[in-house]
């Protein structure tokens, strides 16, 4: 990654998705999961895979009120980012 070149985050809730899924490139991390799954399965796609610090960050996305995001609706998919 370049020099001042952030890692994006995002939390996806799809519509559509069967069960939890990670994607996680150079650039993103890609989180999809379900309408009716919960952090629980958030930490059964990552464990492992993400840092403690990327970990927080999806659950201020999840749960933090007080955490200034965007929600971006695409179709089946509502996307949480960080807002910038």
């Amino acid at each position: 990654m370049a020099k001042g070149q952030q890692l994006k985050i995002l939390l996806v809730i799809s519509d559509t998705a069967l069960e939890p899924s990670l994607t996680n490139t150079a650039t993103e991390i890609r989180v999809t999961i379900g309408i009716n799954d919960d952090f629980d399965q958030i930490l059964d796609v990552t464990s492992g895979i993400l840092d403690t610090e990327q970990i927080a960050h999806l659950h201020r996305l999840w749960a933090d009120d007080a955490f200034p995001r965007d929600f971006n609706r695409t179709g089946d998919e509502l996307i949480i980012t960080a807002r910038e």
